[in-house]
């Protein structure tokens, strides 16, 4: 119970008080004692002169003891004091109470010999039997300087002591009352301190669970009344402190686990605390394999940094480079270890593809130019005298430039796809007439093989496109698929409409394309081995031209293929376009 704050304080208030009482009521009841004998010593001593100025002539005289003795004892009844009266060599001459046994008998008290000298002597006793004090009083009875006898006086303290024994009770009483009246006050005091702080304590703990809409009710302006305020404002800075920190941890979290690059924090224990998406995507539960933790915790020692590169070969080569750094909590507190990991596989793969773009380029430029360059100088070295000659060599030379044109036309359009540069005239048309006019072309281009056309529900192939280039598409589709093809194989032109969208496939029986090379189809300058086709391979840039120009249109193109039976090219056009690039008139 005394644990409590509200007890304390009654218990220190209370004591407070009865140590104060205590302190008072010593003085109180000795200053009254003393109060008390002084007035009724000073009352007893004269009554005491009075009487041996009337024993003086007795004992003056013949030491008239029966005339003392009335003196005395009328004395003594009007007072209640015993009276003895004593020569001066201390025998008793007289005594009150009519005790026989005493007449002659010295009395040898210290009081009766200093009276003898002629001074005053007293004394206070204490009665063994009745446990009574009893005061003592001896006074001279002189004639002039001679000391002609004593006056011995002889009072009980009884009533005196039971006077001051009800004072005290009297002020032991109030005490007692005072003190109660003081635990109620201190009880009343100490609960308008300790119930606010009860409040707050409570307020406080429902915040510790997490619950920060507390307010405290202000009662008063003194200090309980600052500190409820001051509770108050605090669980508001508080509350707002804590949106911002919870927003900004939302951010960072939002941040890290949608950034690309992994991000993993190791401890000064070498575990990891942190680990988002992209780092666990790039190397889950390799790390402790590609990063010890031995080397970690000798970082950390250093409170260094470094770089590495680091290649993971799983189904195909990934390479990642990673930054060390160590990160403190704060100037003094040393917390871990920062990892962050870059995936370089993208840039790689892409400086690997412009530097065999532009060997492609090179060597599809290098063989037409060195055709024609040969061609050139074996006329200027006298060919160009034979008609025959010259015309066939001029025609070669027609056939690789023509060749270099297409392939520098290739190129524009691509570059133009990449950059969005082209121009589109968008317009509602019919795709299957747009199929028919492809298929007669390519039946007067190339006689051999057949080429069939089949066209489901062609009323529902109407939709908006781009025309020329949609026509490039199926154009480099069947293009392919007639190079590829034998004399005695076939091809199939399908087109048909199954709800929002449009499908063209274009079916062949030529050699088809290997497992492991038909994720490289729509790649930029790839080509089958020439061995297979009947004819001069292309710029292998078809494909890539088709997927894009699909994809543009909003559409998807895809592959199928079995080596030795024939490829199907499939691609798709929503009716409801959003091109790419922009529409142009």
């Amino acid at each position: 119970m005394f644990k409590s704050m509200q007890w304390k304080i009654v218990l220190i208030y209370s004591l407070l008080t009865l140590l104060s009482m205590q302190f008072l009521g010593a003085y109180l009841i000795q200053a009254v004692e003393k109060y008390y004998l002084n007035n009724y010593l000073a009352n007893m001593e004269i009554r005491g002169r009075l009487l041996a100025g009337f024993l003086e002539r007795y004992l003056l005289a013949e030491k008239d003891a029966e005339n003392i003795s009335v003196l005395i004892n009328e004395f003594s009844a009007q007072s209640g004091t015993d009276i003895m009266v004593l020569d001066s060599y201390g025998r008793v001459v007289a005594d009150s109470r009519r005790a026989s046994f005493m007449q002659g008998r010295r009395i040898f008290q210290d009081e009766v010999s200093r009276a003898l000298t002629g001074s005053k002597g007293e004394a206070i006793r204490i009665l063994p039997d009745t446990n009574v004090r009893q005061k003592y009083m001896a006074l001279p009875v002189k004639a002039g300087e001679n000391v002609l006898g004593v006056l011995y006086l002889t009072d009980s303290l009884e009533e005196a002591d039971a006077t001051i024994r009800q004072v005290q009770i009297i002020f032991m009483t109030g005490a007692m009352l005072v003190l109660v009246i003081t635990m109620l006050l201190g009880f009343i005091l100490a609960r308008t301190i300790t119930h606010p702080i009860q409040e707050v304590t409570a307020k406080a703990a429902q915040m510790a669970k997490g619950d920060f809409n507390q307010q405290i009710e202000v009662k008063s302006q003194d200090e309980i009344g600052q500190l409820g305020n001051m509770f108050n404002h605090l669980t508001r800075r508080l509350r707002n402190t804590l949106k911002e920190i919870s927003a900004e941890k939302d951010k960072i979290e939002a941040i890290l686990n949608y950034m690309t690059d992994g991000v993993v924090a190791v401890n000064e224990a070498g575990a990891i605390v942190h680990l988002n998406p992209a780092a666990s995507e790039m190397v889950g539960s390799d790390f402790f394999n590609l990063f010890p933790r031995q080397g970690l915790l000798a970082l950390l020692e250093k409170e260094g940094q470094e770089t590495r590169e680091i290649t993971l070969k799983k189904s195909s080569y990934r390479f990642i480079k990673a930054q060390l750094v160590t990160f403190r909590a704060s100037q003094e507190d040393l917390r871990g270890i920062l990892v962050v990991l870059q995936d370089l596989t993208k840039e790689k793969e892409l400086n690997r593809r412009q530097e065999e773009f532009v060997a492609n380029v090179s060597h599809e430029l290098k063989t037409p130019l060195t055709t024609v360059k040969s061609y050139v100088e074996t006329l200027l070295d006298g060919a160009m005298d034979e008609p025959q000659t010259r015309k066939n060599f001029l025609q070669v030379v027609e056939g690789e430039t023509e060749r270099m044109v297409r392939l520098v036309r290739d190129l524009l359009v691509l570059s133009r796809l990449d950059y969005r540069q082209l121009t589109w005239h968008m317009k509602e048309e019919d795709l299957g007439e747009l199929l028919r006019e492809v298929a007669r072309e390519f039946r007067f281009k190339y006689p051999l093989p057949a080429l069939s056309l089949e066209l489901e529900q062609p009323l529902l192939l109407r939709l908006t496109f781009d025309r020329d280039k949609v026509k490039q598409v199926v154009s480099n589709i069947l293009s392919n698929a007639y190079k590829f093809t034998p004399p005695e194989g076939e091809i199939a032109l399908k087109g048909f409409a199954v709800e929002e969208e449009v499908t063209v496939i274009v079916r062949d029986t030529g050699v088809g394309l290997p497992v492991a090379e038909k994720s490289r189809a729509f790649e930029r300058f790839y080509r089958i081995d020439k061995a297979r086709s009947r004819h001069s391979g292309g710029s292998g840039l078809g494909l890539a031209i088709a997927r894009q120009l699909v994809e543009a249109h909003g559409g998807e193109i895809w592959l199928e293929s079995t080596l030795g039976k024939g490829t199907t090219v499939s691609f798709t056009l929503p009716r409801d376009l959003a091109v790419e690039g922009g529409v142009g008139a």
